[in-house]
């Protein structure tokens, strides 16, 4: 299963899971129950936000991090590294690599450069 649509199952059974408990706490009345009902609230709070944050930064496990873990789930999410965009531009690099071969092949069947010339660049490209 897509790791994206994984994570997104989580998040709504949390929040499913997180709204019968607090029902439950609102109609019970104890003053216990109140504690519970304000830290359950403030962990969907920070996972809604935290979430906001990662998807900014292509981190869809966001809401998780705050949720369990609140404002110190926020920080982590601001610190860790942005992965998914550094495998985008490795891609361009290999796609550009492969275009411009394509470009200096077009170059050498139409005589603009030498089969030295070539080799050369297309040694240049490779590496």
């Amino acid at each position: 299963m897509n790791k994206v649509l994984t994570v997104f199952y989580i998040e709504k059974a949390l929040i499913v899971i997180t709204g019968i408990i607090l029902l439950m706490l609102f109609f019970n009345g104890d003053s216990i129950d109140l504690y519970w009902f304000i830290i359950l609230i403030f962990a969907l709070i920070f996972g809604y936000i935290t979430k906001k944050v990662g998807i900014k930064k292509e981190i869809y496990t966001g809401f998780i991090w705050g949720y369990f873990l609140g404002f110190i789930g926020l920080i982590i999410v601001c610190i860790l590294p942005t992965e998914v965009k550094e495998n985008k531009k490795e891609n361009e690099n290999i796609n550009n690599k492969y275009e411009n071969l394509e470009r200096l092949q077009k170059l050498k069947e139409s005589g603009a450069i030498t089969d030295v010339e070539f080799e050369i660049e297309k040694q240049k490209l490779l590496r």
